[in-house]
């Protein structure tokens, strides 16, 4: 089963351009995902959920005021912010994605994780 949780989600106009350009289609982030598992927040709509499920994609919700239902995308983003986003000063969308890009490299690639007995991955 492939599944990606995902926090945050824009809102109002922009959101079909968001999902066009990163999402299901072409090799967007959600190309080949089966599953988002997203929030309570009000900015997931019935319109998000449409245009999701006109992808492919099931949206799965997590139980309201459950924190430790996504605890493994809060912790990345924790993570991301504190020891990448942080350090930087992002000059806009190419640049948030490249040094995102980079970071995922590095935190799947060279850090250490707990998971596997505080060894790196592969």
């Amino acid at each position: 089963m492939s599944a990606l949780w995902w926090g945050k989600a824009p809102v109002g106009c922009g959101l079909r351009s968001f999902v066009d350009r990163g999402g299901a289609a072409g090799d967007g982030f959600l190309h080949g995902q089966r599953f988002l598992v997203v929030d309570n927040a009000p900015s997931f709509t019935k319109q998000f959920d449409g245009i999701l499920a006109a992808a492919g994609v099931n949206v799965t919700r997590t139980a309201i005021q459950a924190p430790n239902m996504n605890s493994f995308a809060e912790r990345w983003v924790q993570s991301a912010k504190r020891e990448c986003l942080s350090r930087m000063i992002v000059y806009g969308e190419r640049h948030l994605r490249r040094v995102l890009g980079e970071y995922v490299a590095h935190y799947n690639r060279d850090r250490p994780h707990q998971g596997i007995g505080n060894g790196v991955g592969a």
